[in-house]
């Protein structure tokens, strides 16, 4: 073969070579630009849902609340067993979430503060008797929410909204939590069950709202 032949020959193999080469590399680089494109996608779609969804309880309180539940039976024997007077009551741990009932039971006892955690313009009009009203927003910024100055934070507190679809009594727990607060229950039910059940309701009186003068 002539010498400029086989140069040619060279010179086309050579540029086969990079060519093949250039296009793996392109088609290397089109898979992970797709691959980054899906990963921000997927990323914006955990920022959106993460702000849709409510805040999540992920604590558990240290020293959980207990309530005294009607025993078995009516006779007046001890129960060798346990060393329990049937029908006596006895004690029972509560877990974070509580029913109306055990709520009831707290407050009954006085052995418990109430939080309402809903807006105050849902507040004022009724509320549990004696409940503080404190809601997410109150922690906003370095201020301490004032509520919490009236607050032991080694005494159990109930909080509630208005139960069904409302998670502000779960956000504020969390944030009762950090705060310190080791005893906290949420009364899943809601207001709208403590109303049902027809339990006493208070409102709190809005000075503003009086007349000025006869």
């Amino acid at each position: 073969m002539p010498p400029f032949e086989a140069a040619g020959a060279e010179m086309e193999k050579a540029c086969g070579g990079a060519c093949v080469c250039g296009a793996r590399s392109g088609a290397a680089a089109r898979v992970m630009g797709r691959a980054i494109i899906i990963v921000g996608i997927a990323g914006l779609i955990g920022v959106i849902d993460s702000a849709r969804r409510p805040v999540q309880l992920a604590l558990k309180p240290t020293a959980p609340a207990t309530i005294r539940a009607t025993g078995a039976g009516q006779g007046t024997d001890v129960d060798t067993q346990t060393d329990q007077v049937p029908g006596e009551t006895e004690p029972v741990v509560l877990d974070v979430r509580i029913t109306l009932e055990q709520a009831r039971a707290l407050y009954d006892s006085g052995d418990a503060e109430f939080i309402d955690a809903r807006e105050a313009n849902e507040y004022g009009p009724g509320h549990i008797p004696g409940a503080y009203n404190l809601t997410q927003a109150d922690f906003r910024g370095s201020r301490t929410p004032d509520v919490l100055t009236y607050l032991d934070p080694s005494r159990p507190v109930v909080i509630y909204c208005g139960g069904g679809e409302c998670h502000a009594s779960e956000n504020v727990a969390i944030l009762l939590q950090q705060a310190g607060f080791t005893s906290i229950h949420i009364m899943v039910d809601g207001f709208p069950s403590w109303v049902e059940a027809g339990y006493e309701v208070e409102a709190t009186h809005d000075e503003s709202e009086e007349g000025g003068g006869s």
